[in-house]
C-alpha cells in the first residue's frame, strides 16, 4: 500500500507493509523508495505522524543513495571514440574482414566487420562484446568479493545484471543484488568496493554508523576507492 504523509512544503511517499512486529521501522532503499514496516493494529495518522518525524533523515537518505553510487548520463558509440574497459581507455577501430570478431590491443579495441556492413553493425558487436565480458568479469570479482565478506557473517547468494541509468548497484530489502553491466569499464578496485558497499546492504540495510563500520573492516580504504570511482565517472 502506498500512502503519503507531508514534511514541511515536501511530500514523502512510501510504502506500507503490516507485520506482526512490536515497532515501527523506516528504510530507505537504494532507488530511494521508502519503506514503512507498522504493527498490524497501528493506526495510519500515528504511522504517517512518526513518518514525517523522520523526513529530514528519510530526504537526507534518499540524497545520498542518489549521489554515492550515481553514474553520469550515457552517451552513444561512436567509431573512433575512446572506450573504458576495466578503468584503462581503448580507441575503438574499425576493419573490415571475413568475419565479425572484436580483439583487444594496447591501446585500441579492433573490431572487424564483413566488407560492405553498415556502421551500427560494428556498434553492436562492441555492445555484445561488452555484454559478454560484464558478465564473465563481475561474475569473477563478485565470487572473489562474496569470499572477502563470508568471515564477517555476510553470506552472499548471488547478483543480477541490470541495466540501470543512475547507478553502479543496488540491493533490495530481499537481499537481492544487482550490479550494472557498466561496471566493467570501472577500474577492478571499483568494481570490488561496488560489490562490497552492496554486500554490506544484507546486514545494514540504511548507510548508518553500523554499515561504514562494517564496510571500514572489510574494505579499510574504500573511500579511496570510492573517489576513484567518482572520477572516474565524471
Amino acid at each position: 500500500m502506498i500512502r503519503e504523509t507531508r514534511y514541511g512544503s515536501r511530500t514523502i511517499r512510501f510504502r506500507l507493509e503490516r507485520r506482526r512486529v512490536k515497532t515501527l521501522a523506516i528504510r530507505v532503499q537504494p532507488a530511494g523508495l521508502v519503506e514503512v514496516i507498522a504493527p498490524v493494529d497501528a493506526e495510519e495518522g500515528e504511522i504517517c505522524r512518526r513518518v514525517a518525524q523522520r523526513g529530514r533523515w528519510v530526504f537526507k537518505q534518499q540524497r545520498a543513495f542518489a549521489s554515492l553510487l550515481a553514474l553520469p548520463s550515457p552517451a552513444p558509440h561512436r567509431s573512433g571514440e575512446s572506450l573504458r574497459y576495466l578503468g584503462r581507455q581503448y580507441r575503438l577501430r574499425v576493419r573490415h574482414g571475413e568475419a565479425q570478431r572484436v580483439n583487444l590491443t594496447r591501446g585500441s579495441l579492433e573490431v572487424t566487420v564483413t566488407a560492405g556492413a553498415p556502421a551500427r553493425d560494428a556498434l553492436t558487436v562492441v555492445e555484445t562484446w561488452f555484454s559478454e565480458r560484464a558478465r564473465e568479469k563481475l561474475a569473477d570479482r563478485f565470487r572473489r568479493c562474496a569470499e572477502l565478506v563470508h568471515p564477517f557473517g555476510i553470506r552472499a547468494e548471488g547478483f543480477w545484471i541490470r541495466h540501470m541509468p543512475r547507478r553502479w548497484g543496488s540491493c533490495s530489502s530481499r537481499g537481492r543484488v544487482l550490479l550494472n553491466p557498466a561496471l566493467v569499464k570501472a577500474p577492478t578496485d571499483c568494481i570490488d568496493y561496488v560489490i562490497v558497499h552492496e554486500l554490506c546492504h544484507l546486514e545494514h540495510h540504511d548507510h548508518g554508523p553500523e554499515f561504514y563500520r562494517l564496510l571500514s573492516r572489510i574494505l579499510p580504504d574504500w573511500k579511496r576507492r570510492k573517489g576513484r570511482l567518482e572520477r572516474f565517472a565524471v
